[in-house]
Parts: C-alpha cells; structure tokens; sequence
C-alpha cells in the first residue's frame, strides 16, 4: 500500500467511526430527552429515518474543515470541530425546516451538539493512541529509504514521519555531489548511494524514494532489478520538481501525468456564485448606506471645492484597466510624487519588517471629514458601484496602481488572474504594517485557497478591522 493510499485508508476508516459517533449522539440525545424510550419508538423512528441527512451534512463539512487531514495540532482540532459541528447543525436546521411531518425538539438537537463535539473529538483521541501504541512498536509498519540529502529530501521525511504512522523512515542514503547534508542528525545516514544494491538485502526496506539525482542507464537497471528481486517499491521526485515544489499541484490527462504550478481556485461554479454574491451584497449595502454615503458627500462638498468622488486608472483582472472610485479625501490637482516615492521603499522593503508603509499628517488631505472617512475606510464605499459593474468584488488582492507595476516581478502578476476587492486578506491582516512581498503572498494564498466560507470570513473581519485597526 502506498502512503497516499494508506492516508485514504485512514481518512475512511476515521469518516466511518464519526458516522458511528453521531449515531450514537442521536440515539443519547434522544434518550436524555425521552427517557420512555419504548413508549417514544415511533418518534425514534423518525429520528432515525432523519440520520443520513445528518450523515451526508456532518462528513463534508468535518472534511472542509481539515478534520481528515491528520495536520492538525489538538487545540487547532477542537476549534475545528466546534466550528464545523456549528455551522453543520445550522445546515441541519435548514433542511428540518422542510419535514413538515414532523416537529423537531430543539432539547435533542441541542444535546446532540454537544454529544457530536465530545464523540468526534475522542474519536481523535482514541485513533491517535490506537496508531501510536501500534505503529510505534513498528507493528505492520513499513520501512522507507530515502535517497537523497536535500532540502526536499528533508521535508519529504518530516512529512512521513509527522503524518503517517504506517509508516517510518528507516534512514537516508547520500546521494552523489556537493549539496549540503540536510538530514544530518535527524535521521540515520547508513552510506552512500552506491551501496543501495547491497543494502536491500536483509534490511527489510519496503519502500525507497529517491529525491533529486535519479540513477541513469544500466546503474538504475540494476537497482529496479534489486528492488523487483526483494519486493521493494521505488518512487522518484525528480530535480525539476523543486522549482514547484511550494506550489505545485501533479495531475493527469487520460492516464498521462504531468506536473505543473496552481493556479485560481476560484473556477466555474465557484466564480458564479462569488459573483452573484457580490451584485447581491452591493446592492444591499448601498441601499442601507445610502444616507452616510449622502452625508459624506455633502461634507466633502462643504468643506473642499471640487467634485464629489476621486477617480483614478487602477489594473485589475487580467492586467485589464478600469476607473476606480473614491470618496475624494485630498484637496482637487495634488501631486502623486511623494505616494511614488513611498511604493519604491514598500516594495524594496524585507519581508517581516513592521513599518508604517502610508503617508501620514499628509497635507493634501481635507481637513477633518478627509482624515476621518479615512481612518475608517469609508472613502472606499463608492467602489461598490465597481462591484456592480463587474471591475471589481467584494473580496479580493488590492486594486494595482499603474505606476506600482515599475515594482512587480514576474511572480507576483499572478494577483491579477481574480477580480480586485474592496476588502482581502491583506486588509484584514495588518495593511499598511505588511511589506509588498507579503501583501502580494497573500493575495496569492487567496487566490489558491478560495472558498466562499473564506470569503465570508473576511467580510465578517472587515468591520472590526475598519473600526478598532484603522488606516493610520
């Protein structure tokens, strides 16, 4: 069995004692509620009937939230599982509300909650010690060779060892040149390369995977004849595969595969519900601040000659211009020079360094209701006339300035394959305390990780972010 097929396995096996778990907190709910379990079997039944809604609810949810994964660290786990087991009673109630042949207790559904947290985490509990008192006696474990000494080679190991107890790293051969020794002291060096013939025999290798320098010619005739000859599988990551190995994804055609970087993950559906998302959302928030958004406006008119909003040439999807909106918070013909000056060093800046990357006690600025609706960000309420329009969403990487791309390397341009939004991760995750690099690593996080519960997440943050961390 290989270890992707193995993690299957486990992902299964662990999806199966959650459907036990939950049938088991349906059953105990109801009884704490009805204690007259015989007189109540009808209503049970009911119940009963109603469990594989819960079942085809409770599962995907548990997955979208990496509860299969096996990566989670304990506290990152119960966190999860509150959340998940929330937002999947919420799914439940939904579809309650549409069996109108009967009537749900909310006591039940209450408990079972409850019961569903407290089952699903011991679960966890329980499979991780069964693994470990198992495995860790190298009970039907198999024993993995790495050759190689990498960096790869390295993080390939961490990745069996931390993740997978099926199976366990046995050592590392050294492969040929002059590459630093990155498994050194960490895991057992037991030869060079050219002793991997020898080695299989009597060692009760299982596996090998060879990380970088592939053997060529008769030498790897003679290691896949070894390795037939004593039953071992043997797997290559070959030296190309590093320049992808951060953000690759290996897929395949009719059988054949390939290897290649991600991409969006927002794609068919996906894009059509964001963007109906947003028409609806945009046009809700307009008519509910409609009334600021004319407070605002008659402010600005009466405190500075000039019109209304500030529009700018902004690059959006596709590298494709448009005309951005603004509540216009500067006094009318200033100068861009010192906002150039201040890009240069944001761009140039190291990644963890925390500065201030915003002009501040700008004098362009308009007195009082400029700085105000800027401390707030309630100059960017205009853009959701963007939104509607379709050059921009409600999330997504910050809208480019043209003369930012002076700046950009080949990498970052990846942030232009979504729409720009009013709000994104990098709003909603330090702004104008994050460097360019790591505001641009955001955006391209989000782009690979798109999901509409993300989308909500950070719309939910904007708000407190708006209020309690403002714009400086």
């Amino acid at each position: 069995m290989s270890l992707a097929r193995s993690l299957r396995s486990q992902k299964f096996l662990l999806m199966a004692l959650d459907t036990l778990s939950l049938g088991i907190a349906l059953f105990l709910a109801f009884f704490l509620r009805h204690p007259d379990i015989m007189i109540k079997r009808s209503l049970l039944r009911e119940y009963a009937f109603f469990f594989p809604s819960i079942i085809l609810i409770w599962l995907p949810v548990l997955w979208y939230f990496g509860l299969y994964s096996g990566k989670l660290f304990k506290v990152d786990e119960l966190f999860n599982i509150i959340k998940a087991c929330l937002l999947s009673l919420l799914f439940l109630l939904g579809v309650a509300f549409f069996y109108r042949s009967m009537s749900f207790s909310r006591i039940i559904f209450a408990l079972f909650l409850l019961l569903s947290i407290i089952l699903i985490k011991l679960n966890r509990e329980f499979f991780g010690f069964f693994k470990k008192t198992l495995f860790t006696r190298h009970l039907w474990q198999k024993n993995v060779l790495i050759v190689g000494h990498n960096k790869m080679a390295r993080q390939l190991a961490d990745a069996i060892s931390r993740y997978n107890l099926d199976y366990r790293v046995s050592g590392y051969l050294q492969a040929d040149g002059p590459q630093e020794d990155n498994m050194q002291g960490a895991y057992n060096r037991l030869g060079e390369s050219a002793g991997l013939i020898a080695l299989l025999n009597g060692n009760g290798i299982d596996e090998i995977y060879f990380v970088g320098t592939v053997p060529k010619g008769e030498a790897m005739r003679r290691i896949i004849e070894a390795c037939l000859e004593h039953n071992v599988k043997w797997r290559f990551i070959p030296d190309f595969f590093k320049l992808f190995f951060y953000n690759s994804e290996v897929s395949t055609i009719e059988g054949i595969p390939y290897v290649g970087v991600k991409g969006s993950n927002l794609t068919g559906f996906g894009l059509f519900v964001k963007r109906i998302l947003d028409i609806v959302l945009a046009v809700a928030l307009l008519l509910l601040l409609a009334p600021l958004m004319l407070l605002i406006a008659f402010a600005i008119k009466a405190m500075s000659k000039g019109p209304v909003f500030f529009k700018q040439k902004r690059i959006g999807y596709k590298m494709r211009p448009f005309t951005f909106l603004k509540f216009r918070s500067m006094h009318v013909n200033q100068k861009d020079d010192a906002h150039r000056e201040l890009v240069k060093e944001w761009a140039a800046a190291e990644k963890g360094e925390k500065k201030l990357y915003k002009l501040t006690k700008d004098p362009r600025i308009i007195p009082l209701v400029g700085r105000f609706i800027r401390t707030f960000s309630l100059d960017e309420l205009p853009q959701l006339l963007n939104v509607i329009k379709g050059d921009m969403s409600l999330v997504g990487p910050r809208p480019c300035i043209p003369y930012e791309l002076e700046h950009y390397r080949s990498w970052h341009k990846m942030r232009f394959d979504i729409l720009p939004g009013i709000t994104g991760l990098w709003q909603v995750s330090g702004r104008n305390l994050l460097t360019f690099a790591e505001m641009v690593e955001l955006d391209i996080s989000y782009l690979e990780n798109w999901s509409l519960f993300l989308d909500i997440k950070i719309m939910l943050k904007t708000p407190f972010v708006m209020l309690f961390q403002q714009a400086h």
